[in-house]
């Protein structure tokens, strides 16, 4: 035992040592008390606790772990000054609190202590030494005791020279025993989560995890030597605990253990395993999980509290039920007696009344016979003049219910099967509408009669699948229709019906396009905007034009952000928001609406941030996310719920690079994949999902990579490679899918170093995959102008990055035809306008 000789601190009581050092009670100068751990130079890594402790001295002030004070590691003597715990003891100590309900006294203490080690992880602060020794039992508020944590730092952690393990060795994991050195590159995080698991153990069941088997032999040894003490050995510790990979937990006698205790040792269980990809990755994702199994605990306790209180309040509703239902059936009983009296005495009044009055009546009743037949001859002439008339206008009513039956099947899926009655009808329908075509086309003063012939000819090919025939005939029908409304202008009926018909065409053709980027699609959907508005002014009474309205306009702004002309979809997305901004009760027939103002505001966003209004884009991202949590409410997310979340945190983290803290940006990108990998892993080959996770995964690999830790960037990167290369299997067509796959091998390049020939293949299969793109982009004829504008825009940038990286490597042949075809790309977008509204793309401001 030695003393304590440190300026600044006056000894007082000689408390104890362990692995790195000895402990005192020494006093400060302002007369406080403090504890005072004098280190060995042999026991302690100076330049990881160095590191370690500035961390933890600009960490705010935690009420869960023991204040440091001071340290000195970078001259003798080193030690570290803590506050002086008067009143507590260490859990190694201490008696724990015997519970019998359920260990919740120690669950809830867990759950205080993972809180406590996942703030301090934020911070970069690791314990590397956790075990009951290095954590205080105090009085707490509750009178049940509170867990504070002290000793963060020194232990088996670093380029130690010298250390003798003890007992605290069996809270240890296994790699941390074979290697103290390797704490780096998230190996300490690993260690702290297997640590925190360990003590959660033994504070439920009094016994450590593993190692029983290597302590038994040990005490064999112990007693073998007379009670000299024998140094635990620890690799042949760690073998020990490789060979029980399960964890064995005491068995349920009786079935006490509670569900929620069940999944809570599943969570202690996980951070248990011998392998450390399978633990959680920090102590903040348990401590995330904890909080999740919480959350969820309370909603399903309040949800069974509302089911009783529910069935208690039915039974009571019931039973008064039927006390009325009697009341009611005497009541009806007295008044059918009442009535069956009245009755009999009424029906003796009629029989005389009519014996009185027969005679008169039947003649009279002869006169009134003659009139009749002559009123009835008159009815017939009558009617066989409105059947005349019928049937010259029979060709428009039949237009119009088929018209009415077209518009209720528009969604329907598939065609009906062949051999079935409704496709019978739908055959016979076709043949009549075909025939009607033929006799109209003979006659120059039926062309109305022929392009409503067309038109439901074309919606009946619709239900039929004959997509490419029913296309050619709507195309058709437009025309038409044009040419009538150009030559009857001034017939007020002809023009309103035929611009409702034409509505209906254009709204037909969006819906057999696939919704792909076209011309004619945007061309469709201005039109079948345009004639909805007309038809909105003149039937402010139709229930359904309203929403036909916010569909056609909606998709007319996407088209218009699909193809680049940002400002248009701007205004279109706008106008739609002031139509959705009345208040909307959560009633279900307002629930579509509000659906509908939360795509508004999300793909408002996008357009803002393609525009380059970042703050005005993250004001719209916010309110999206407002709107989807009132969808919600306490119902959890849907799958397509939570891929709208996880987009909508990627955009977010992708416009605050550069802008904030790569750890802000790294929570937001967390959060995404958080979402977005439980989608992927089910739905694999859902293109948009893995198109923002692999966005998502990259950029977190590009903050690992700045961050020091090359391994997991580079295990990121890779994957997200591999996942998007997958979804695009299944769609291999899609241009912005696969030119984010040639950003991406870009970026992968740059965790390539030193690994020149692997940095080749990887340039040069996106090398490859750009020179198709491009062929693509010049050969196609369909695709639209401000759309090739952009991939243009796209691959230039990329060339020009690919360039560069072959520079690097060495390849001047490569680097020299990249900056050629990026040249090329830019003299081809010189010779045209600029997209309206565009600002350069996320994507192209990411190389």
């Amino acid at each position: 035992m030695s003393e304590l000789r440190i300026a600044g601190y006056e000894y007082s009581q000689w408390v104890g040592s362990g692995l790195t050092g000895e402990v005192f009670r020494a006093q400060r100068a302002d007369g406080s008390l403090v504890a005072v751990k004098k280190l060995n130079a042999l026991a302690i890594d100076r330049d990881r606790l160095r590191g370690n402790w500035r961390r933890l001295w600009r960490a705010p002030k935690h009420p869960g772990a023991v204040s440091m004070l001071d340290f000195q590691v970078d001259a003798s003597p080193y030690f570290v000054a803590m506050d002086w715990i008067e009143s507590g003891r260490t859990l190694a100590e201490s008696e724990l609190p015997s519970d019998d309900n359920d260990n919740s006294w120690a669950w809830s203490r867990l759950m205080g202590l993972a809180q406590t080690l996942a703030d301090f992880q934020k911070y970069g602060v690791h314990h590397a030494n956790l075990h009951p020794g290095n954590v205080f039992l105090v009085p707490g508020d509750d009178g049940d005791g509170q867990l504070l944590i002290s000793d963060f730092g020194p232990g088996l952690a670093g380029a130690v020279h010298h250390i003798e393990i003890g007992e605290s060795a069996w809270f240890a994991p296994p790699e941390q025993l074979d290697a103290f050195v390797a704490w780096q590159d998230g190996a300490v995080e690993k260690w702290d989560v297997y640590r925190f698991g360990a003590l959660a153990f033994w504070m439920l069941t009094g016994e450590v995890p593993r190692g029983l088997g290597y302590r038994a032999a040990r005490e064999m040894a112990i007693a073998e030597s007379g009670g000299r003490p024998v140094a635990v050995e620890a690799l042949a510790l760690a073998e020990d605990f490789r060979s029980q990979p399960e964890v064995r937990w005491p068995e349920d006698s009786g079935g006490s253990l509670s569900r929620e205790n069940r999944y809570r040792r599943e969570l202690i269980t996980r951070c248990l395993a011998i392998d450390p990809e399978e633990r959680p990755a920090d102590m903040r994702e348990v401590a995330t999980a904890f909080d999740f199994l919480e959350r969820q605990f309370e909603i399903e306790r309040a949800e069974a509290e509302l089911k009783a209180t529910k069935e208690e309040a039915e039974a009571r509703v019931m039973e008064e039920q039927e006390r009325q239902a009697r009341k009611v059936l005497n009541g009806r009983l007295m008044a059918a007696c009442l009535a069956g009296a009245l009755l009999i005495s009424a029906m003796f009044l009629v029989q005389h009344w009519q014996r009185a009055v027969g005679f008169e009546t039947r003649a009279s009743d002869l006169g009134q016979v003659v009139s009749q037949q002559k009123s009835m001859i008159e009815e017939y002439d009558r009617r066989w003049s409105q059947t005349v008339h019928e049937l010259r206008s029979t060709r428009e009513a039949a237009d119009s219910v088929f018209s009415q039956i077209n518009q209720s099947e528009r969604g329907s899926a598939a065609p009906p099967a062949e051999g079935s009655i409704e496709h019978e009808n739908l055959e016979k329908s076709r043949a009549f509408f075909v025939k009607a075509i033929e006799e109209a086309a003979a006659d120059p003063n039926q062309k109305l009669e022929h392009a409503r012939s067309l038109h439901n000819l074309a919606h009946v090919e619709t239900r039929l699948g004959k997509k490419e025939e029913a296309l050619a005939h709507l195309r058709e029908t437009v025309t038409r229709y044009e040419e009538i409304l150009a030559e009857r202008s001034g017939e007020v009926t002809v023009v309103h019906d035929t611009q409702s018909r034409l509505a209906d065409c254009h709204e037909a053709l969006v819906g057999l396009l696939d919704s792909r980027s076209s011309d004619e699609m945007l061309q469709s959907l201005r039109e079948a905007s345009r004639y909805l508005t007309m038809l909105a002014a003149r039937r402010s009474d139709d229930p359904h034009l309203p929403q036909r309205r916010l569909a056609i306009d909606f998709r007319l702004a996407r088209q218009w952000h699909e193809q680049r002309h940002f400002a248009e979809a701007l205004a279109g997305y706008s106008s739609l928001g002031e139509r959705l901004q009345d208040p909307m009760p959560r009633e279900p027939e307002n629930r579509q609406r509000l659906e509908i103002l939360g795509e508004v505001q999300y793909h408002t966003a996008l357009t803002l941030r393609e525009m380059g209004r970042a703050r005005e884009a993250g004001s719209a991202f916010v309110a999206a996310m407002e709107t989807l949590s009132q969808l919600v409410g306490t119902r959890p997310y849907s799958a397509e719920q939570s891929l709208r979340l996880g987009s909508i945190y990627a955009s977010l983290g992708e416009m605050m690079l550069g802008r904030a803290s790569n750890g802000e940006a790294k929570e937001l990108f967390n959060e995404a994949y958080r979402l977005l990998l439980p989608i992927s892993e089910a739905r694999p080959e859902h293109l948009e999902t893995a198109v923002l996770l692999a966005r998502s995964m990259s950029r977190l690999g590009g903050i690992e990579r700045a961050s020091g830790r090359w391994t997991d960037g580079y295990r990121l990167s890779l994957r997200a490679i591999e996942n998007l290369e997958q979804a695009i299997k299944g769609q291999p067509g899609d241009l912005d899918a696969r030119l984010l796959l040639v950003e991406l091998r870009a970026e992968h390049t740059e965790t390539l170093k030193h690994q020149d020939t692997a940095a080749r293949s990887c340039l040069g299969k996106g090398f490859g995959l750009a020179e198709v793109i491009l062929t693509e982009i010049n050969d196609s004829a369909e695709l639209p102008d401000g759309l090739r504008q952009s991939f243009r825009l796209r691959l230039a940038k990329l060339y020009e990055t690919y360039g560069e990286l072959c520079k690097k490597l060495g390849d001047s042949e490569k680097a020299e035809l990249c900056f050629d075809r990026a040249h090329r790309a830019r003299e081809l977008l010189v010779q045209r306008e600029p997209v309206s509204g565009a600002a350069e793309s996320s994507e192209t401001k990411s190389l």
